[in-house]
């Protein structure tokens, strides 16, 4: 008896939720048959436009206002081909954006363009030019514990070409992807990434990815005894000796390459000037390494010295 009473529960339930989503359906229906009024922005085109000139960045933008069904503003919101089209002939100063309406916005006629924003624009052409900038890799990456990336993150291909107003063009110095957010990473990096928006379409590229990879390892330390430290440009008449005169230091590497570094691939220096300016009698060596190598901790930290006099 209850196992029925719950079967005609439901069924009620059921019956109360498609009469009330049949009642929503058919207010919508009736109401997007209405009129309603839009402000969108419309892409501003010039026709016969020579290959070797563009508009004067900024480009003005173009707001218009617009009357129609529900339905028939709604297949323009998705599907948005109304422009302004002016011809070269237009571009001679100001221009009344209100003007020659039905030769400048292309419609069906089932919607009306009431009004066009702003009022007027003053449009100027530039000579169109082209170059070739490096890609610029942007990433934020975090490495599951014990890994890491080994040398710097890489694109592929390296540089693209953009094409545009000259005064924009001139400006450009490189091209950045969009960011390439990865975590827990314990394998080798390669992504294709999308470049960062165009400003506003008034730059053309000749190419919109690029493949970001990254090397990655387990990483292992490594501690290398005995490098030499060498004083650089000392006078004739003098001679600098260290206290001591080797160093020893912890590094961090990919596991394929700390397995083969040796001391012999590193050198430390302190420069002669150092130990002039300095007042504390301790210098701190310089230390060059292999790349992708990174010193983590030096011993002794700091040396001391003396000069003498040859």
């Amino acid at each position: 008896m209850l196992s029925h009473h719950k079967k005609i529960m439901k069924i009620k339930f059921y019956a109360f939720f498609f009469s009330i989503f049949f009642a929503v359906l058919l207010w919508l229906l009736v109401a997007m048959a209405n009129e309603f009024q839009i402000t969108m922005s419309i892409p501003l085109v010039i026709d016969n436009m020579k290959e070797s000139e563009t508009i004067a960045y900024p480009k003005p933008e173009i707001s218009a206002t617009i009357q129609g069904t529900g339905w028939q503003l709604l297949l323009l919101y998705f599907t948005p081909t109304l422009k302004y089209h002016l011809s070269m002939n237009d571009i001679n100063g100001t221009i009344i954006t209100n003007e020659k309406l039905s030769q400048r916005m292309y419609h069906s006629g089932e919607i009306k363009i009431l009004s066009v924003f702003p009022n007027s624009i003053t449009l100027s052409t530039e000579r169109k030019i082209q170059k070739t900038v490096p890609i610029i890799p942007t990433a934020n990456l975090e490495f599951y514990e014990g890994y890491g990336g080994i040398g710097k993150i890489t694109a592929l291909p390296e540089s693209v070409t953009i094409s545009g107003a000259k005064s924009l063009v001139e400006k450009i110095q490189s091209w950045k992807t969009q960011p390439l957010t990865l975590s827990n990473i314990k394998s080798n990096v390669e992504q294709e990434v999308k470049f960062i928006d165009s400003l506003d379409n008034e730059i053309v590229l000749n190419k919109y990815s690029a493949i970001l990879s990254l090397e990655v390892q387990p990483l292992a330390e490594k501690t290398l005894y005995d490098i030499p430290v060498t004083v650089a440009e000392v006078p004739e008449n003098r001679k600098v000796v260290l206290l001591p005169k080797k160093i020893d230091v912890v590094i961090r590497g990919g596991v394929k390459e700390i397995s083969s570094i040796e001391a012999k691939q590193f050198s430390a220096s302190i420069d002669y000037k150092t130990i002039l300016l300095d007042t504390s009698g301790f210098v701190q060596p310089t230390i060059t390494s292999p790349e992708n190598i990174r010193i983590i901790n030096q011993n002794p930290a700091q040396l001391q010295y003396v000069i003498r006099k040859e």
